[in-house]
């Protein structure tokens, strides 16, 4: 198999397994969380269905003083509220809740190493994609040249 294949590969695999999670995790401790009616009110806004899911494995995945900080500015209605959810949800929850945020964020960390790499050698991704087909290009002219002779 390919380089390229290997990487398309592994990033499916990497997307199927965070649906999974995503769904277990909405349907497990989301869903009593919004059937409570202490906690409906405090995971935070909702732009797109779905989107309290993240705002509740942020909330318990994040450090408690950044959360501590976020409930003090003028956009704490963004983000579900840590001190409120927090009592009503099981270790589980909690594990869960990082994950999801755990695979969230390393790939914006590949993809922000990928810019310095790239940055720091002066070659851009598609210019390392096109060398690579160049060689394997240059290889299979050689080869024809070598067996015309």
């Amino acid at each position: 198999m390919d380089l390229k294949h290997v990487v398309f590969l592994i990033f499916w695999c990497w997307c199927i397994l965070f649906c999974i999670i995503y769904v277990i995790f909405g349907q497990v401790s989301v869903r009593k969380l919004r059937k409570n009616p202490i906690t409906k009110n405090s995971l935070g806004l909702e732009f797109v269905s779905g989107w309290d899911i993240l705002n509740v494995a942020f909330a318990l995945s994040c450090p408690v003083w950044m959360s501590e900080k976020l409930n003090k500015t003028p956009l704490s209605f963004l983000y579900a509220d840590f001190t409120v959810i927090f009592p009503y949800t099981t270790r589980f929850d909690r594990v869960l809740a990082k994950i999801i945020y755990c695979m969230t964020g390393t790939p914006i960390l590949l993809e922000l190493a990928t810019l310095i790499l790239e940055k720091i050698t002066g070659k851009s991704r598609f210019s390392f994609s096109i060398d690579y087909e160049k060689i394997h290009d240059s290889k299979k002219i050689k080869k024809d040249q070598k067996e015309r002779d």
